[in-house]
């Protein structure tokens, strides 16, 4: 919105904004900028009506290099709890969304998955990435749209944690009411 946020601001969330949260976003942006000859697409909505109708979701940002056929997908997680890149469903959808939105050709494009999570240490430290062919994942598109087509009640496992579906689900919204009231009578 052109405005120059600083520490000890509030973020349209109303979070007061801290100094470790600008050097999250700096290592972020240091990814986005090491992508070769792209600018990233940031916080846009994309349908995902291939895995179901009205479904969709926002990557954090991606970018598409037509000279190298390499799709590039990153979200940043400022949470502690672990968050695994390889076959992170997450990003398989936006990858299957993008992948149609810009009519990409599946057995030929090229995915690099980046998750930036500098609060969880790992081995790998706070960038870890993901590369496959777009085919690679498309058993992982069927599964999931297979599930979501599917007329049966889901079990809540911890998928659903980083799910861009979790907020219509009715088991995941049950099975955290649940939590919620079992942690209130305990």
């Amino acid at each position: 919105d052109g405005r120059l946020p600083g520490v000890g601001t509030l973020s349209p969330n109303k979070r007061v904004l801290t100094d470790e949260m600008f050097d999250a976003v700096d290592i972020y942006h240091d990814v986005l900028r090491s992508w070769p000859g792209v600018h990233a697409v940031c916080e846009q909505y994309v349908p995902i009506p291939r895995i179901l109708q009205g479904f969709g979701g926002t990557p954090d940002a991606w970018a598409y290099n037509p000279d190298t056929n390499t799709l590039y997908i990153a979200d940043l997680k400022f949470g502690f709890r672990f968050v695994e890149v390889w076959e992170n469903l997450q990003l398989i959808c936006y990858a299957c969304g993008l992948m149609d939105l810009l009519q990409l050709d599946w057995a030929t494009t090229r995915i690099v998955f980046t998750i930036v999570q500098p609060r969880s240490y790992h081995r790998e430290g706070p960038v870890r990435t993901w590369s496959t062919k777009a085919d690679s994942i498309v058993p992982f598109v069927v599964m999931l749209t297979v599930a979501a087509q599917a007329d049966t009640s889901y079990t809540p496992n911890p998928g659903c944690y980083d799910c861009p579906g979790r907020h219509v689900c009715t088991a995941y919204q049950n099975a955290a009411y649940a939590a919620d009231y079992q942690a209130f009578v305990d």
